[in-house]
């Protein structure tokens, strides 16, 4: 019966945050429309910004990289991130500019579960934005002709950005036609994230700094000391099967075996404690190995585990971009997404790129199988490889200084202090509280929204503008 009533609640709790999401894209696209058309009409007025990313977690961050870029160059800018979910890490970002007294990164934060193309673009610089910034993979910035004729600043950049997109066609047939695969981004040889400034004319930007929930109570629990532990992300979530590293030893191309479980145990022997965090679907590690925290902790929970962490071990995706944010060293597992392309220099980062034709073949690559029909992704490390990214680790990181605790007023106010006693209740009780809690503000919020005057009032500013 709890399973039935969690998957009940888990069901509800779906939809209604598919409905808010949805009304709210609405709401505020048209409050920055509104925004963006009344600064616009400024001589000289600061620009009016749209960023645009598309995928999961790390590439979303990725994202709100370019409008730290961007807040940087112009302080005064309105900035909006349009993006598929941000899991949270929005508001650990802003609160950490409210203890400061800085400006927030971004202005207004867009979560949309709508495919974006190029006529959308062309629509959001109808609605009032100077500058529409698509960063997915191969970038462009679109300037509108209004803004750069009142907006000295404004020119320069796109004239810059003109000046390093027209410099290769290569890379203009990237950004509009398929298919693509790792081994045309292998060509560029440099970061992805690092090419994709130079493409925009922005400063690099790779870190940003946000406020994590207290964990102390749960390391009391389970018997954790900060830098005492790695974090362990098995996969990449969000159904990546072709990022999935096998737990148990198994064939990774020809010559080669790949396996979590050797590698583990390889961590065990260096005095080091386990700790998994990830999607729960992914394949779970022995227990003997350490703590299992898949599906008992929130995204922002799992960040603060990472941060605290002495190193982090997993396959190339999210996690990996956001241990960067915490100066938390990774030892990472390569696979279609190559190293050359998609690996930071001062991580630890493993795999060989003897295939380079599988990134973006298709719109769905990484739920498809291999086309080789490979079990695993011949582009894997062997268990040894691994091994030795751990030893490399454990001896750069031998005096790493104690990761203080996180914040435990934003954890407080961030899920209510209830973890710690959830963790010694049954799981799917937990699981039930907490869904229902979740399912109760979501609730409060839709109630809320459909009495706010503000929404029409917007919306008649925008078609009288």
């Amino acid at each position: 019966m709890a399973k039935q009533s969690r998957k009940k609640l888990q069901a509800q709790l779906d939809e209604a945050r598919k409905t808010v999401i949805i009304e709210q894209m609405h709401h505020d696209f048209a409050s920055m429309c509104a925004s963006a058309l009344q600064r616009g009409a400024r001589a000289g007025g600061d620009p009016t910004v749209l960023i645009i990313r598309s995928g999961g977690f790390g590439d979303n961050l990725q994202a709100a990289f370019v409008a730290k870029s961007v807040r940087e160059c112009f302080p005064e800018a309105y900035i909006a991130l349009l993006i598929r979910y941000c899991g949270g890490f929005s508001m650990m970002i802003e609160e950490h500019a409210k203890r400061t007294g800085t400006r927030p990164v971004v202005n207004n934060w867009i979560e949309t579960l709508k495919t974006i193309n190029h006529q959308s673009i062309a629509d959001m610089m109808k609605g009032g934005f100077d500058v529409v910034i698509d960063t997915r993979y191969v970038p462009k910035a679109h300037f509108a002709d209004h803004a750069i004729r009142r907006n000295d600043a404004l020119l320069r950049w796109k004239n810059e950005a003109d000046r390093q997109w027209f410099s290769d066609a290569y890379l203009q047939r990237l950004h509009y036609e398929h298919p693509l695969s790792m081994g045309d981004f292998a060509r560029l040889r440099k970061n992805l994230l690092r090419f994709q400034f130079e493409r925009l004319a922005l400063p690099y930007c790779d870190k940003l700094d946000m406020v994590t929930p207290d964990i102390s109570e749960w390391l009391k629990v389970l018997k954790l000391k900060p830098r005492e532990y790695v974090t362990l992300a098995a996969g990449a979530g969000g159904g990546a099967v072709r990022k999935e590293y096998p737990m148990n030893r198994e064939p990774v191309g020809a010559g080669k075996e790949g396996g979590w479980n050797a590698v583990l145990k390889h961590v065990q022997r260096k005095g080091l404690t386990v700790v998994q965090v990830g999607k729960p679907t992914e394949e779970p590690m022995p227990p003997s190995f350490g703590v299992d925290m898949r599906g008992k902790v929130d995204f922002p929970q799992v960040l603060s585990f990472v941060a605290g962490a002495r190193f982090h071990v997993g396959v190339e995706g999210g996690l990996v971009h956001f241990a960067r944010c915490f100066d938390t060293p990774s030892l990472v597992c390569h696979g279609p997404t190559g190293r050359s392309v998609f690996g930071y220099s001062d991580n630890v980062n493993k795999g060989a790129e003897v295939c380079l034709k599988c990134f973006w073949h298709c719109v769905d690559w990484h739920t498809k199988p291999c086309p080789k029909g490979y079990a695993h992704c011949e582009n894997f490390p062997s268990v040894d490889e691994l091994c030795e990214g751990v030893d490399e680790l454990v001896h750069r990181t031998s005096g790493a200084p104690t990761q203080k605790d996180g914040d435990a007023e934003w954890s407080a106010r961030w899920e209510g202090a209830t973890s710690v006693d959830e963790a010694t209740a049954e799981p799917e009780e937990a699981t039930e509280r907490r869904l229902a809690a979740q399912l109760d503000r979501l609730r409060g919020r839709q109630r809320k929204e459909q009495k706010d005057d503000v929404r029409d009032d917007t919306l008649e500013a925008v078609r009288t503008a």
